[in-house]
């Protein structure tokens, strides 16, 4: 499942986000939790904004052939439609 909330204030809105896949693969192989949270500013309305934010990915088994189950990602992102 997945679910993302955010709050507008002005031209700022705080947002969380939660995604979660459960594989039918044996041990889980595939199957993770997402936590995203951040922060948008709206330049001009939902025609252009500035994202920033932090994910945290949690695999249930290990990624390729390391030991680590977890990646943890800056983001920044810039949306324009004109």
């Amino acid at each position: 499942f997945y679910l993302q909330a955010g709050y507008l204030i002005k031209d700022w809105q705080p947002w969380f986000g939660y995604e979660n896949w459960e594989s039918d693969a044996a041990n889980d192989k595939g199957s993770y939790d997402l936590y995203r949270f951040g922060l948008n500013y709206y330049l001009d309305g939902h025609n252009a904004n500035i994202k920033l934010g932090y994910e945290c990915f949690e695999a249930k088994t290990n990624i390729s052939t390391s030991s680590d189950k977890k990646v943890n990602t800056f983001l920044i992102g810039f949306y324009v439609d004109y």
